[in-house]
């Protein structure tokens, strides 16, 4: 019976060794497949079968990886990191009243576990229980200072993403009261505080704090955010805006003077515009502008800064045109007219008189920069994930329809890629694997 036994844990031992270096290869299915077969000759242990669920997870497989764990789960009812992973299974296909169930059951059995906790706020946003969330953030935020410091270590980026989304959902409200507004600076500091070498973080505590007029801490923070990141442009961008608002226009413009023409995104072009038009330069401003509509026609805001440009150069005609387009795309986006646009239109007509046309020269073609990097993430079956690039560390999101012959890449692999800023942040436009 010993030898039985041990003959058993030799060649489970040989299995997960085998698909161990499967897995490392990103041959997920495979290795999750060598486990699954395995179980029809030998009793695989719970290590086995979690190490099979994990491998179904990681192919994207999750109805195979579902299974898996509800078995462990019933196997040994009360280990919380079962009840955890197949919660994670259930986020995965947005099963978000299962995967709520099974978060609260594994925060039951292991009440300080901060990342169960953070998982099920994730889904209690989800299902737009945002009071749950919130509560459920604020607890472990609390509970988070209470731990000893060696188990601080192992919770510190966990602890970070629990500060970043208590603070975006007191943010995110339309109205906040005073202790709202210092527990998002709370949050912030402590995020920041928590991952120092994360550019990200101090961009966030000093955005918030521009948003709030402190101008001064605002530029110490995206300061030192610049000092991580020197090469992202939206940090750049942020601090020429804080200069601007304080007046200093010549330190805003040297500011954007360091991003370079491929990397100047619409937005940073309306911020270059807006300097243009403190100096007294409407010209300048309307070019830029027009650069901006060029690259992102949909936006209102665009329009309205363009039609103000052309106001200046008594263009009365192309500035109620312009203000036309803002009007329509503000509809689109918001169904309902915009009320400001349509004054300014009547207002116009009846101050300015006709006057020339503008041309404006399209801008030589700039060779976009090729940027490399490394797949940190990659969701197979939704066909998206993240790029760390390697320049300023700066996460950029990918889809599989950006990358070449659309070969899904492995995490870890080496890519080339053309990086620009969309609306909801860095995003590619080609991607090569290495």
């Amino acid at each position: 019976m010993g030898e039985a036994q041990g003959l058993t844990s030799e060649n489970e031992e040989h299995i997960l060794k085998e698909a161990e270096g499967l897995a490392s290869q990103g041959q997920w299915q495979r290795a999750a497949l060598l486990l699954a077969n395995a179980r029809s000759t030998l009793d695989l242990s719970a290590r086995a079968r979690g190490a099979e669920a994990f491998y179904f997870s990681r192919s994207g497989d999750h109805e195979k990886a579902i299974a898996v764990f509800e078995e462990l789960c019933q196997l040994q009812p009360a280990e919380a990191r079962w009840h955890y992973y197949l919660g994670f299974q259930f986020q995965q296909t947005k099963r978000w009243d299962q995967a709520i169930a099974t978060f609260e059951q594994a925060l039951r059995l292991a009440s300080k576990w901060l990342k169960v906790s953070f998982a099920l706020g994730q889904a209690y946003e989800a299902v737009g229980q945002g009071d749950k969330a919130l509560r459920i953030y604020r607890q472990r935020r609390a509970l988070y200072k209470e731990l000893p410091a060696e188990a601080h270590l192992r919770s510190v980026p966990i602890f970070a993403r629990v500060c970043r989304r208590l603070a975006d959902l007191l943010h995110a409200r339309s109205s906040r009261s005073s202790e709202e507004v210092s527990e998002v600076l709370e949050c912030l500091c402590e995020s920041a505080e928590a991952e120092p070498n994360d550019a990200n973080s101090w961009y966030r505590l000093g955005s918030f704090l521009a948003n709030l007029g402190k101008f001064d801490e605002a530029l110490g923070y995206l300061e030192r955010a610049e000092a991580l990141a020197p090469r992202s442009e939206y940090i750049c961008h942020k601090l020429a805006q804080v200069h601007l608002k304080k007046g200093n226009v010549d330190e805003a413009f040297r500011r954007y003077g360091k991003i370079p023409l491929h990397r100047q995104a619409p937005y940073i072009l309306r911020g270059m515009a807006q300097c243009h038009l403190s100096k007294g330069q409407p010209l300048d401003a309307a070019k830029k502008l027009n650069q901006a509509i060029k690259k992102e026609p949909d936006k209102f805001y665009h329009y309205w800064d363009f039609a103000l440009a052309l106001i200046d150069l008594k263009a009365r005609d192309q500035a109620i045109e312009a203000l036309e387009a803002a009007n329509r795309s503000y509809q689109k986006e918001h169904g309902k007219s915009y009320r400001r646009a349509l004054a300014k239109i009547e207002e116009v007509r009846s101050t300015l008189p006709p006057g020339a046309r503008i041309i404006f020269e399209n801008p030589p073609p700039t060779v976009p920069a090729i940027c490399l990097g490394t797949v940190t993430r990659y969701e197979q079956e939704r066909g998206f994930g993240f790029i760390k690039d390697q320049s300023d560390g700066a996460k950029v999101f990918f889809h599989i329809s950006h990358v070449k012959n659309r070969t899904s890449p492995q995490i870890g692999a080496r890519v080339k890629f053309v990086r620009e800023s969309g609306e909801k942040g860095l995003q590619t436009s080609r991607v090569w694997l290495c």
